[in-house]
């Protein structure tokens, strides 16, 4: 039977409306949703110091065909508004180097991506951000494939950062252009792992679902400012040379941040790693700080939504151990938070590294105290 419906100016609206029209509008009030095909061509880049390593990515061609299915945020959410309409989503790709060498990875991961601006004409200008899993290469064996240098593990990391441009064709049809950044590495989980970067060139056409009938929110409410401290703890494995045993690391410390904006927060942090076996490597110190590095940094988070961000660390050791591959005086970290039970508990990855070149891959679990008074959704 039909309902009877409310309308704007507040008087009744007496024409039946079926319960399939109902849980259409609710659908489309998701936001647009949208599968894209994208070939991917070439831009492999040399490593400096390694020409073993640069004679076979020479004679090595890059191609790729991925798979995307992508979503707007929620039109009630403020990012939908803050972000100008961004795009979460998930995609498969297949690829090849047309080397036998290297192998022919295939990879699964989750993407963002930001315009530039609101869509005023028929082109549109965006960046993105590409994060997940690769394998299916041929690995570095010393036997069957001494050659591989650059990839020595099944599963890999998989990281795309990306500008492009699209051409709305018709009301379904946008076509794309783009170029960026690609890299392959387990993170020195095994060695040997020069890793593989490329700068390919994107060709894609994009096909629109559904249609959103609901726009953004009208306005966008002025953000409160709070104070947070974190307390985390995150594990994982490297191997400083190949044959050698694994090293388990664990690091744990705080951030203190502030959170300023919709997107933004700096803070300051300390934090403590430990490195299994330490005292049979480091001579010369004491038991502690054979196995033991700490130091201090600036943290920038970038929040995609209220519950997803990005860490990103710049820290300065104030005790380290070149033995433990801490191999310079400084440090990076970057990762991909998720946060559960009221914006307080976290999880993710984050890579951490020395002048670009990976330390190990973590798994980091956080608590975060805070009276954040900020609602991210309209009602």
């Amino acid at each position: 039977m039909g309902a009877l419906h409310v309308s704007a100016q507040g008087s009744r609206d007496l024409t039946p409306k079926s319960n399939a029209d109902s849980l259409k509008i609710q659908h489309k009030a998701r936001g647009n949703s949208y599968l894209e095909v994208a070939f991917e061509h070439g831009g492999i880049m040399a490593i400096d110091d390694n020409p073993k390593v640069n004679a076979i990515l020479k004679s090595s061609h890059f191609n790729g065909i991925s798979l995307r299915y992508s979503w707007e945020i929620k039109p009630s959410s403020v990012y939908h508004s803050v972000y100008r309409r961004p795009l979460l989503g998930i995609g498969l790709m297949t690829s090849t180097f047309n080397n036998p060498i290297i192998g022919a990875p295939i990879s699964v991961f989750g993407f963002v991506e930001i315009p530039f601006s609101k869509q005023i004409s028929r082109w549109n200008f965006s960046y993105g951000l590409a994060l997940g899993v690769s394998f299916h290469f041929n690995p570095y064996d010393t036997i069957s494939n001494p050659q591989n240098l650059m990839i020595s593990s099944n599963y890999n990391a998989y990281l795309h950062a990306n500008i492009l441009t699209r051409y709305k064709v018709n009301k379904n049809w946008q076509l794309g252009l783009g170029v960026g950044y690609k890299h392959y590495s387990n993170g020195a989980t095994k060695k040997p792992n020069a890793g593989i970067n490329l700068m390919p060139v994107q060709f894609s056409a994009q096909y629109k679902i559904d249609h959103a009938l609901k726009d953004e929110i009208s306005s966008l409410p002025a953000f409160k400012p709070y104070v947070s401290l974190s307390l985390y703890t995150a594990s994982g494995m490297k191997q400083n040379n190949p044959g050698e045993e694994l090293i388990y690391k664990n690091l744990s410390g705080l951030f203190l941040g502030y959170q300023f904006s919709y997107k933004y927060k700096l803070g300051l942090g300390f934090d403590l790693t430990y490195s299994s076996g330490g005292t049979h490597r480091v001579t010369g110190a004491s038991a502690f700080s054979e196995n033991f590095s700490y130091g201090v940094y600036a943290g920038w988070e970038w929040y995609i939504t209220d519950r997803l961000y990005l860490p990103i660390n710049l820290g300065v050791y104030l005790h380290h151990n070149p033995e433990n591959s801490e191999t310079t005086s400084y440090y990076e970290r970057l990762g991909l938070r998720y946060l559960f039970f009221n914006h307080h508990f976290s999880v993710g990855p984050s890579l951490k590294a020395h002048a670009g070149t990976a330390d190990f891959i973590e798994l980091n679990l956080g608590w975060t105290f805070h009276h954040n008074k900020n609602s991210y959704h309209s009602n």
